[in-house]
């Protein structure tokens, strides 16, 4: 089983990666303790584009807490790894994979297009919380927002 290095002094890290069909791949990693949070942030970038990376930052004031909340709001740890089957399969669209490690424990989540509701606000916060998408040009940031709809039954 995979497990996220925690760096020193951090409680709990998670770590989004999402890999468009069309796009580049993209990482974000959030690490915190207590009210105290950072983070680091990188998408590979397709010619001519270049890579961006966002070294380590500290997050501002109440952002580690909200993540946290978006994480136990999202029932993360509770969710299965894979989607439960639909019957049909897509070849195409974006992965997502969250990933979660608490002290001892470490959990992911991999999706292939469509997210829970609050898994999907989850990984929207960490997007914008990181600022790359401000940094991509809007056609390419919108291929890394999830739509938070409630998935088709």
């Amino acid at each position: 089983m995979g497990r996220i290095s925690i760096p020193p002094g951090a409680g709990a890290v998670f770590r989004v990666t999402i890999m468009p069909s069309f796009e580049a791949a993209l990482r974000i990693e959030m690490w915190g303790a207590n009210k105290r949070g950072w983070f680091s942030a990188r998408c590979r970038g397709l010619p001519p584009r270049p890579d961006l990376l966002i070294p380590h930052q500290q997050l501002r004031r109440g952002q580690w807490r909200s993540l946290i909340n978006h994480v136990h709001q999202s029932r993360f740890w509770g969710l299965p790894e894979f989607q439960p089957e639909t019957g049909f399969v897509v070849f195409d669209g974006s992965d997502t994979t969250l990933e979660g490690q608490q002290g001892e424990s470490y959990h992911r989540v991999l999706r292939h297009e469509q997210l829970e509701p609050g898994l999907a606000r989850t990984v929207n916060f960490m997007l914008h919380t990181s600022t790359l998408l401000e940094r991509l040009p809007d056609r390419v940031a919108a291929c890394y927002l999830q739509d938070v709809s409630q998935p088709p039954i």
